[in-house]
């Protein structure tokens, strides 16, 4: 995605009457799973990974999609859960290690090596928790990752340089 100063304030915007913490943690742009879980603990908490046929991953019709939802706990009170959807024709070559992350981040896969570009980022403000759907591209393969925030937790206080310093695409 690229950095559009205008566009990201007109996305941001539904984020205004958030606790400070939570909108940094959901504006930064450096790995979330560094940010959460310190001291090389347990990375992420798989629950499940299983092949789906969806109809909402795109504006085409219904698509199998390998399906992957973790929780990070790390350090804070409540888990953040975390759901990747990648189509299964796009499951290849490096994409593949997809399927044996296990309890690695999917940061792994996304920024190594060949990266995936952030192609768009959406979020959804509820009554106690926070979506935020991010779109990555690279080539023909999309990946699909809805992360869900509870509002109040005890994350980290982040300066609004920490948040924007680390561009990653």
């Amino acid at each position: 995605m690229k950095f559009n100063c205008k566009n990201k304030w007109m996305i941001e915007r539904k984020l205004k009457d958030l606790p400070v913490g939570l909108k940094r943690i959901l504006i930064d742009n450096a790995s979330l799973t560094k940010r959460i879980i310190k001291n090389n603990q347990e990375k992420v908490k798989l629950i499940s990974t299983k092949t789906r046929l969806i109809s909402n991953f795109d504006n085409n019709s219904k698509k199998y999609v390998y399906e992957r939802k973790v929780e990070l706990k790390g350090e804070l009170r409540l888990a953040i859960k975390a759901v990747s959807y990648t189509p299964v024709n796009a499951i290849k070559g490096k994409v593949n290690l997809i399927k044996i992350l296990k309890h690695k981040s999917l940061a792994t896969l996304l920024f190594k090596g060949k990266k995936f570009s952030k192609h768009t980022v959406r979020y959804s403000v509820a009554r106690s928790v926070v979506l935020r759907v991010t779109l990555f591209k690279r080539n023909n393969a999309i990946i699909k990752v809805i992360e869900t925030f509870p509002k109040h937790n005890n994350y980290e206080k982040l300066s609004l340089i920490e948040c924007r310093k680390n561009i990653i695409n």
